[in-house]
C-alpha cells in the first residue's frame, strides 16, 4: 500500500522488526533474524522510495515530451494549411497562364488566305 511513493506496508515491517529486536535479545539466532528483518525491510523502503523518484522523473518527461508533441502537431498542422493555400494558388496560376496562351494563340492565327479570283477572258 503506497501513497505518493511512501510504502506503509515497509514501514510497519520496520517497526515491527525493530520492537522485536528490543524485545527478543536473549536468543541470538531469533535476534539476528529479526535484524535481517530489519534490514530488508529497511532496503524495501529504500528501493521504494528510489522507484518512485524514477517514476516521478518518468512521468515528468513523458508531459514534456507530450507538451512537445502537441506543439509539432500545430506546427505541422499549419504547414500543410499554407500547403494547401500555396497549391490552389499555383493552380489558379497555371489555369490563368493556359487561358492567356489560348487568347493569345487565337490572336496570332491569321486567316487564311484566300486566292484571287483572276479574270478569264
Amino acid at each position: 500500500m503506497k501513497y505518493k511513493g511512501f510504502d506503509f506496508i515497509g514501514l510497519i515491517g520496520v517497526v515491527l522488526s525493530a520492537y522485536s529486536i528490543f524485545q527478543n535479545n536473549e536468543n541470538n539466532l531469533l535476534l539476528a533474524g529479526w535484524i535481517a528483518a530489519l534490514l530488508l525491510w529497511v532496503g524495501h523502503i529504500i528501493d521504494t522510495f528510489i522507484s518512485y523518484n524514477l517514476h516521478c522523473k518518468r512521468e515528468k518527461e513523458l508531459e514534456e515530451l507530450k507538451q512537445e508533441n502537441k506543439e509539432q502537431q500545430q506546427v505541422i498542422s499549419s504547414l500543410n494549411t499554407e500547403l494547401s493555400v500555396s497549391k490552389r494558388t499555383i493552380e489558379n496560376q497555371q489555369y490563368t497562364i493556359t487561358i492567356l496562351i489560348q487568347n493569345q494563340e487565337q490572336q496570332n492565327v491569321l486567316p487564311q488566305a484566300t486566292p484571287r479570283q483572276t479574270k478569264q477572258e
